[in-house]
C-alpha cells in the first residue's frame, strides 16, 4: 500500500489556488505527483487540513483545489516543553526532529556554562532552520501541528519562561529516582510537564542548584551516560509511557 502524501500549505482555505513554489517543487519533483492525484494538505499553525487534487501540474503555476479544511487528525497531546542545552555539529538537529515526532509540545533551547554555541551571527538562519526541520518531521509522522520553538535563552530565562509546569524535570545521572518511581508517587497527571536537558559536558553545579530552586526534581534515564541528544528522546519518549 502507498503511503498517503502530505504537505504543509500555510494558510489552507478551500477553493481552487496556485501552489507556492518550495510547495510545488515538493509534490511536483519529489513525489512527481500529475494532474488528477490527491493528497493531504495541513496547516499546522491552524491546525487543520484537507484533501487537496492537483488541478494542473504546469511547473509554474501548478493549481490545487482544496475541500474544506478540518480539524487535523493528529496533533500533539503530550504537554511537554523541552529545555535543550545547545550542542554542537546537527545535534540540535536531531532533537527537534524527533522531539517533533514524539510529540514535543514546545522546545526552548537554552545557553549554559558548558554549552557549545553554535549562533553567532546566524540565528535567523538557524531558526528557520529548525522550523524547516519540524514541519518536515511533522510531514512525515503524520502530525498536524509543529512544536513552538524559541531561544536560545539563557538558563535563567528559560526556567522562568516554564515556571508555571506543574511537574518540573532535570535528568542527571545524580537523580535519586526514575521516572517510575515519580509518576507513582504523583496524585495524578500532571497538566504540564517542562523537561531539562544538559549539553555534552552536563550541567554545573551552580546551574544544578539553579534548577532544584527553581522546582525541578533531578531524574536518572538509566544506568548509563548518554549523548545529549539521545538523553532528550529517550526522556520524551519515557514520559510519553506516562502521560
Amino acid at each position: 500500500m502507498s503511503r498517503t502524501i502530505r504537505c504543509a500549505v500555510v494558510p489552507l482555505r478551500e477553493g481552487r489556488h496556485t501552489l507556492e513554489p518550495e510547495v510545488a517543487r515538493y509534490l511536483l519533483r519529489v513525489h512527481r505527483l500529475r494532474q488528477g492525484d490527491a493528497f493531504i494538505a495541513f496547516d499546522p499553525e491552524a491546525r487543520v487540513e484537507a484533501l487537496a487534487t492537483l488541478v494542473t501540474d504546469h511547473p509554474k503555476a501548478p493549481v490545487c483545489e482544496f475541500a474544506t479544511p478540518v480539524a487535523a487528525t493528529l496533533v500533539s497531546t503530550l504537554p511537554v516543553t523541552l529545555l535543550q542545552a545547545l550542542g554542537k555539529g546537527d545535534k540540535i538537529d536531531r532533537v527537534v526532529r524527533d522531539a517533533t515526532q514524539l510529540g514535543a509540545q514546545r522546545i526552548v533551547l537554552c545557553q549554559t556554562e558548558r554549552s557549545i554555541p553554535d549562533f553567532a551571527g546566524k540565528q535567523r538562519d538557524k531558526e528557520r532552520r529548525y522550523a524547516r526541520i519540524a514541519l518536515e518531521a511533522a510531514r512525515q509522522s503524520g502530525r498536524g501541528d509543529v512544536p513552538v520553538l524559541e531561544g536560545p535563552l539563557a538558563l535563567t530565562a528559560a526556567l522562568a519562561s516554564v515556571a508555571e509546569a506543574s511537574l518540573k524535570l532535570a535528568f542527571h545521572a545524580a537523580g535519586e529516582s526514575n521516572l517510575r518511581q515519580l509518576f507513582s508517587s504523583l496524585p495524578a497527571a500532571p497538566a504540564s510537564i517542562a523537561a531539562c536537558i544538559g549539553p555534552e559536558g552536563g550541567l554545573s553545579d551552580a546551574e544544578l542548584s539553579e534548577l532544584t530552586l527553581a522546582g525541578f526534581s533531578l531524574v536518572r534515564l538509566g544506568s548509563f551516560t548518554l549523548r545529549t541528544e539521545t538523553a532528550a528522546i529517550a526522556a520524551l519518549a519515557a514520559i510519553a509511557e506516562y502521560c
